[in-house]
């Protein structure tokens, strides 16, 4: 994403979004062997499906891994002293049952 800098000229946004731990408990991808883990950060200039609420000023994203949306994850970052803060994200890595009320984790999660 870019986004102008003071001086009006184009700046590179990048968006924090966890790197995750997580094992399959079985040969489908079905199930989990336990609850993700956050293992780390990485940066990202994309995000998927994203909107914008300027009320709010925050910026969320959705992103289906595989056409049919069983499994995912979900970001919200907030516009704060000039850049984008990683606020919430959500995962579900399950294949199998598209079901948004299916098992989800929340991996990384901040107070407002």
């Amino acid at each position: 994403m870019l986004k102008k800098s003071d001086d009006e000229s184009p700046k590179l946004t990048a968006f924090a979004t966890p790197d995750l731990d997580y094992s399959y408990g079985d040969e489908e991808m079905s199930k989990l062997k336990a609850d993700p883990k956050v293992r780390g950060f990485r940066a990202t200039g994309l995000l998927v499906n994203a909107t914008f609420d300027l009320e709010k000023r925050t910026i969320t994203s959705h992103t289906a891994w595989r056409g049919i949306g069983d499994a995912w994850d979900s970001g919200e970052w907030l516009f704060r002293n000039g850049d984008f803060i990683l606020t919430r994200f959500e995962v579900d890595p399950t294949y199998g049952d598209p079901d948004p009320a299916a098992e989800s984790y929340v991996v990384y999660e901040v107070a407002k």
